[in-house]
């Protein structure tokens, strides 16, 4: 259990934020996202980084939230989760663009 805290204090010992390698993964993340729509390999890297990214950042937006994480990074780890979902979501849509495109190859090919 998470030891509770006055709202708005900081534990002088708490964590460093990661909020900028959150948010460069992110960006991957969403680059990877984007290439997938015309190549379809970089999903396969991108769903997992996106995965992890997302996961990360809510972890850290949890330990600032109760005081045990610099809060000083709050904003580029929501910017992190934001684009890890945009880059999940370009993955997930290129899948279906994918499967739309060899369906109708093989279908009249």
């Amino acid at each position: 259990m998470v030891p509770s805290i006055p709202a708005g204090r900081v534990r002088f010992d708490c964590e460093p934020h990661r909020g900028p390698l959150l948010k460069l993964l992110g960006a991957v993340s969403m680059f990877l996202g984007a290439l997938s729509v015309f190549l379809l390999l970089p999903s396969l890297a991108g769903v997992p980084l996106g995965m992890w990214v997302r996961r990360m950042a809510r972890r850290d937006q949890e330990q600032m939230h109760h005081g045990l994480m610099d809060p000083d990074g709050k904003g580029a780890t929501e910017v992190a989760r934001r684009w890890a979902l945009n880059g999940l979501q370009l993955c997930v849509t290129s899948w279906c663009i994918w499967g739309f495109l060899l369906y109708q190859v093989w279908l009249h090919g």
